[in-house]
């Protein structure tokens, strides 16, 4: 099916991509409202920081799975690097907070950091202080380029787009980067599957689901053991696409950071006639499960390959609680890839509300 945007924008950055303009600093009065936070940036957080900066991503507005201390696991095992935390604190209260990404070539620690997904902040108010203050300890350590992608939507995603801008960030978006749009479902409060997709509005899309069923699809949770299985079916789909594709242990990774806690991620595997032919992947974070990624295989079948895994997902988010199923990204409305369309295609039939997320923005200094 697909291998997600927000995955594939885990590839270290090429620092002759572009040039950015360097900004002048903010004013004096924002200068000295940075110099009063407490930062810190470090490979390894104390008992109680760590303690600090988990309650806060979790409980932030502006939080994010690829922002929990967990993902660190997962972002070594996409690409050789080292993994650090960043806390800004305001009168001893967090305020911001950033799980750094710091790309290494041939064994040697480069000079960019990434932050996938954001800094974290509670509310968008506090980015551009955030921003600053990550900004000035960068410049400490060396950083000659920062990456981040703030995670906000809609409205408050325009909000978090200008604090960008204002504290010298500009947009490196590309097609086949971190989405910056999506597709999201509200889900039924406390309520069942057939009650979210009750309406004339999923008519069609209950019938190809009834459809797929009477035809003997099934779906089940997959385990550690399916793994090896994941792994080889992601790899046949990207190899037919002539891209790159995960390894072994990446879905390891994942696995131990998420998936082993079922309140915390699912791997949901769909079998017709004996054969394995579609996987999906579902992360929950806060009110919010995302569908990470997903592939299909097996050859032609008389239905949608991914439709029941994806339906149940959504089952599987509204047992934990969840409010809002995310579909995972579209292609930005210039993007005329046939593949990324096909996909936004596929989505469209769950949901078409689509949201606009903050784009990717980089800094040189």
């Amino acid at each position: 099916m697909l291998w997600p945007a927000a995955i594939q924008s885990r590839t270290p950055p090429d620092a002759s991509s572009g040039t950015f303009p360097v900004m002048p600093a903010s004013i004096s009065h924002e200068d000295e409202d940075v110099r009063s936070l407490d930062t810190v940036w470090t490979r390894a957080l104390s008992a109680a920081d760590g303690c600090a900066f988990d309650a806060f991503v979790e409980r932030a507005r502006g939080g994010h799975f690829a922002q929990t201390r967990p993902w660190a696991s997962v972002a070594r095992a996409t690409r050789p690097c080292l993994v650090e935390h960043f806390i800004a604190r305001r009168d001893r209260e967090i305020v911001g907070t950033a799980l750094i990404v710091r790309p290494r070539v041939a064994g040697l620690l480069t000079p960019l950091a990434i932050v996938e997904r954001g800094p974290v902040v509670d509310r968008v108010t506090d980015l551009p202080l955030v921003l600053r203050a990550l900004v000035r300890a960068a410049r400490r350590r060396g950083i000659v380029r920062l990456q981040v992608v703030p995670y906000w939507a809609a409205a408050s995603a325009d909000a978090a787009t200008d604090a960008l801008r204002r504290c010298g960030f500009r947009s490196t978006q590309s097609s086949a980067g971190a989405h910056a749009a999506t597709l999201r479902l509200e889900l039924a409060e406390g309520g069942t599957l057939a009650e979210t997709l009750a309406g004339p509005e999923h008519g069609k899309l209950r019938y190809r689901v009834a459809h797929a069923k009477r035809l003997g699809a099934i779906v089940r949770f997959g385990t550690e053991a399916d793994l090896p299985a994941l792994a080889s079916l992601h790899r046949a789909t990207l190899q037919a696409q002539g891209r790159r594709w995960p390894t072994e242990s990446y879905f390891a990774a994942l696995f131990g950071a998420v998936l082993a806690d079922r309140r915390r991620g699912a791997l949901l595997l769909c079998e017709h006639e004996g054969e394995l032919i579609s996987t999906v992947v579902v992360v929950r974070h806060g009110s919010i499960a995302t569908y990470l990624l997903g592939a299909a295989g097996g050859g032609r079948r008389p239905f949608g390959k991914s439709l029941l895994p994806i339906m149940r997902a959504i089952e599987w988010a509204q047992e934990q609680g969840c409010r809002t199923f995310d579909l995972g990204g579209i292609p930005l409305e210039d993007d005329r890839d046939p593949k990324r369309l096909a996909i936004a295609e596929f989505k469209s039939g769950i949901s078409k509300a689509r949201i606009r997320l903050v784009q990717q923005h980089a800094r040189w200094f």
